[in-house]
């Protein structure tokens, strides 16, 4: 399950289930999806992935913004600045910043699983909306929508956006 917005929750029960997926209660069905379903087209993403296939990536609308890290970087490390990682990373995020209904660039987007609650990923918001993450360790910066990430992140998963502390 997906949600594609985080609101600010006193509980994570402000949802509502679209075809298998948790989306905010005033998101319609229509908002909710592409064409493809989810799971098929989150599959595909994950194959193309693997393949090494930009070409079909940047068909499906994911920009690669680099192929591969030289420094073996995940999404976390590129998702925050040397100071903050990895030092409770996500302690400090949780804990000091702001959970954002709307997101603005630079705010970090975090992707939990949805019954564990642990975190599986992590990205950026840039400047048109959608998210650059790295994609595995050492893999490619990606630019995606924030429902355009591997199958292999997870199936269950909710989306909160935070932002830094002013």
């Amino acid at each position: 399950m997906l949600a594609l917005r985080a609101h600010k929750l006193s509980s994570w029960r402000e949802v509502k289930v679209i075809w298998g997926i948790q989306v905010p209660q005033q998101m319609t069905e229509t908002q909710a999806f592409s064409d493809l379903e989810l799971d098929s087209r989150r599959n595909a993403i994950s194959e193309l992935v693997t393949a090494h296939n930009y070409t079909g990536l940047w068909k499906m609308g994911i920009e690669v913004v680099e192929k591969e890290s030289a420094v073996g970087e995940s999404c976390y490390e590129t998702a925050f600045p040397p100071s903050i990682y990895p030092r409770d990373i996500l302690t400090k995020v949780i804990s000091s910043w702001e959970i954002r209904n709307s997101p603005k660039i630079g705010d970090v987007a975090i992707y939990f699983n949805t019954r564990s609650r642990s975190t599986v990923h992590l990205g950026r918001i840039t400047e048109n909306g959608r998210i650059r993450s790295r994609w595995g360790l050492g893999g490619m910066l990606c630019e995606h929508s924030p429902l355009d990430i591997p199958i292999y992140c997870g199936r269950e998963l909710t989306i909160l956006y935070f932002s830094e502390p002013k």
